[in-house]
């Protein structure tokens, strides 16, 4: 680069002397014959500079001095030559370039003086350590923004440089790459103001102010940290309760434009931003930070806008979470000065969007549609970020489209004027109007007088049937019925009618109605019944005891009223019930009811005893086993061992009384009421036992003894007992020294206070000693 500028200046300033002086005469020659456009070098011409190695470049050669005369660098004769101005001009520095391929030259020295004196005369070039070393190779770096080819030269070349981001970044002023913001989905970015003037309150000892989609103007708060407080948070900022109200944040870059000053110019203050999300019970979790990547603060003392971004990855929230930002700066010996509204707007730019969040659950910014034939049926299938229109080909088992072979069986189908001609062969048969017709063994339709369907009978059924294998069945039902899937339920006979009573009064509405008795079940060998049971339900488990449940008109055994018989029994035995419930009135019980079992090992004999009744004028119940039931007064009498599982009260109208309780969590309490809970004793769930009255507490455990507290938690590990209180004190036993004597084999240990002598002493196994 050095020999380029020389050359240069030499050119330039022979060409505009060339014009001015007819006698030419510098350092290291001298000629006559400048004003006629041709200079000659002769080997006598004076060398004026006698010091060696003086240099000076004509007609696109190098001279050099030996001290007495001219010669080319390089060896060779002396060069006679023309210098012509117009040749100059056309051939420029190029040619004097390739002179100086094989020397380099180590310094320059000309004075600028001289040079506007005299113009070339006055140049002077001294090769103060020879022709030895010259420039190898020119390297060139860059930003991380930028990408460099070529680098470094070390011959004739060009040094390249391309950006190295894409389209959607931008270069941020420390020459680092940067994305700008994106949203999750369609319709405008949400974007949020710091409002520095609302107070949102504190939060881990640092106060929060609002982040809010509505700007405040205002007269503009900032907020600054001073060098004295060092590098940290200026400022921290949190949505309304329920803003976003969002299941989740979309992945991308959030942009953070904020208005920064410093104090002073210099120095490297910076900052950057962290995204937190909040919940319901103000617990903070980091979503993302700018800490890698901090902007500097650049404009000194002048009030100036700056941008960052953070890489925010997709994160689930709940609808109850709060966002978060708080700002960090490096202040660099300097005060930071964060200005906000105003006319210092500051923004958070997110990746949310005021257009659709999601569509079929799938959250992706892009999403695409695909089509399929998957399932047995028309659906969409939709996961990352694809939906996919799945249509199966139809057959027995799928419902879809048809395919190409089809369309050619169906091709064929039945036209309208071929629908009577082929339908023909199916059309025969017998019967008359009204019958439902039925395909016989011939495939030809028939009817039967005993299924006919009128317009007022609707379905009628009319059979008159002969008993076989001992039954007779007037109608018959035999349906197969298949689940097909979980949960399915399956229905042998469904009434389900609709009535429709107007403004009739009186009617009667019925879904069905049965003349006779009803057994409902499968037909047992025998069915144990009285003749005034309208309804058995029975089964018939073979070798083994059936069962069967009879509901009995005129009450049986047990009098006038109804009842409920639950059978067990063999085929031996005589099916007497086990357990009867009954609705008695004899008189001596109106309107009772009774619960009667058997005893053990009484099936197929044995009497019915009765266990349970509840008295119908006053609604007392009697438990026992058998005897006279005879109503004492009680609402519960248990004659016998009771025993209660779950709350129980004993108290009286006024509130009064105990109750056993499982009120601490699954452990069992006693509660002790006075018009309200006065006191209770409670189990703890660590074995522990806790006395509460009033504002006294007792809380007993393995662990130790605390009186007083909140918890067994308040108990010191090391402590037996310990009282806890910040209004009372500890009093133990007080006595007089004659009676402190009259103790007992006293203990070690032991603790009275002496009012003999009024201090408080503790024995050590031997004698009782002062504690001060």
């Amino acid at each position: 680069m050095r020999r380029i500028i020389l050359i240069s200046f030499l050119f330039i300033s022979f060409l505009a002397k060339a014009q001015q002086y007819t006698n030419f005469q510098g350092y290291g020659f001298k000629a006559n014959r400048i004003w006629a456009d041709s200079v000659s070098i002769q080997p006598s011409d004076t060398v004026i500079n006698k010091v060696a190695k003086s240099v000076a470049i004509l007609n696109n050669k190098l001279y050099v001095a030996d001290g007495t005369k001219w010669i080319i660098a390089g060896g060779g004769a002396v060069d006679t030559f023309s210098l012509s101005t117009r040749a100059w001009r056309q051939k420029g520095i190029d040619s004097v370039v390739g002179l100086l391929n094989n020397v380099t030259v180590d310094s320059f020295i000309y004075s600028t003086r001289a040079w506007r004196q005299k113009g070339i005369d006055s140049v002077q070039a001294n090769l103060t350590t020879g022709l030895s070393t010259k420039l190898s190779s020119v390297g060139l770096t860059m930003p991380s923004a930028f990408s460099v080819a070529n680098s470094p030269l070390t011959s004739n070349g060009t040094l390249a440089v391309t950006g190295a981001g894409t389209s959607s970044q931008y270069v941020r002023g420390d020459g680092q790459l940067a994305n700008f913001p994106s949203n999750g989905g369609g319709g405008s970015s949400v974007n949020y103001y710091l409002n520095g003037s609302v107070n949102q309150g504190t939060f881990g000892g640092d106060t929060y102010y609002e982040m809010n989609k509505t700007p405040i103007l205002g007269a503009g708060t900032n907020f600054t940290r001073t060098n004295g407080q060092g590098n940290g948070y200026i400022a921290s900022f949190i949505t309304d309760a329920g803003d976003p109200s969002l299941l989740n944040i979309p992945a991308g870059n959030w942009n953070l434009e904020f208005y920064f000053q410093s104090s002073a110019s210099g120095g490297s203050p910076e900052f950057y931003g962290e995204i937190y999300k909040v919940s319901s019970s103000n617990v903070f979790t980091l979503v993302a930070s700018g800490s890698a990547n901090p902007e500097g603060i650049t404009n000194g003392t002048t009030v100036d806008q700056y941008f960052t971004s953070i890489s925010v990855p997709q994160t689930a929230l709940l609808l109850t979470d709060r966002l978060a930002i708080r700002i960090y700066v490096i202040t660099s010996g300097r005060t930071i000065t964060l200005h906000t509204e105003n006319g210092n707007l500051c923004e958070v730019l997110t990746t949310f969007s005021t257009g659709l969040n999601a569509l079929n659950g799938l959250t992706s910014q892009v999403q695409y549609l695909a089509t399929g034939t998957s399932g047995t049926d028309f659906a969409i299938s939709s996961a990352t970020d694809t939906h996919t229109f799945n249509l199966p080909t139809a057959s027995a088992t799928n419902r879809g489209a048809l395919s190409t072979t089809d369309w050619t069986t169906f091709n064929s189908k039945i036209g309208a004027g071929d629908t009577a001609t082929m339908l023909s062969p199916y059309s025969r048969g017998s019967g008359t109007s009204g019958q439902v017709g039925y395909w016989n063994a011939t495939r030809s339709l028939t009817g039967s007088s005993g299924f006919t369907f009128t317009p007022t009978t609707s379905l009628l059924l009319n059979n008159s049937v002969t008993a076989a294998s001992a039954i007779a069945r007037g109608q018959n039902i035999t349906s197969t019925l298949t689940a097909a899937a979980n949960g399915d339920v399956l229905v042998g006979l469904d009434v389900n009618p609709t009535f429709s009573i107007g403004s009739f009064t009186g009617t009667s509405r019925l879904a069905s109605r049965f003349t006779g008795n009803v057994l409902i079940g499968q037909v047992p060998s025998s069915i144990v019944a009285y003749t005034y049971v309208p309804l058995t339900l029975s089964n018939n488990a073979t070798g083994a005891l059936k069962t069967q449940l009879s509901l009995l008109n005129g009450g049986g055994s047990t009098g006038a009223g109804s009842a409920i018989d639950f059978f067990t029994y063999t085929d031996a035995g005589n099916g007497s019930p086990g357990i009867r419930i009954a609705g008695v009135d004899n008189g001596n019980y109106s309107g009772n009811f009774q619960l009667l079992t058997k005893g053990n090992g009484s099936a197929g004999g044995g009497n019915l005893t009765n266990k349970f009744q509840i008295f119908g004028g006053t609604g007392n119940i009697l438990i026992q086993s058998g005897g006279t039931f005879t109503d004492a007064g009680y609402k519960l009498d248990v004659n016998g061992t009771a025993r209660v599982q779950g709350l129980f009260s004993a108290l009286n109208t006024s509130t009064q009384g105990i109750i056993l309780a499982n009120n601490t969590g699954s452990y069992p309490a006693v509660e002790f009421w006075d018009g309200s809970k006065r006191a209770e004793i409670v189990r703890e769930t660590n074995n522990g036992l806790t006395i509460r009255a009033g504002t006294f507490s007792m809380f007993t455990s393995t662990n130790g003894t605390l009186v007083g507290g909140t918890s067994l938690s308040d108990l010191n590990a090391s402590a037996q007992l310990q009282v806890q209180s910040t209004t009372k004190g500890f009093l133990p036993p007080r006595m007089t020294t004659a009676e402190r004597d009259a103790i007992s084999s006293p203990a070690a240990g032991l603790i009275i206070y002496n009012t003999s002598t009024n201090k408080h002493q503790g024995y050590n196994g031997t004698t009782w000693n002062d504690f001060y």
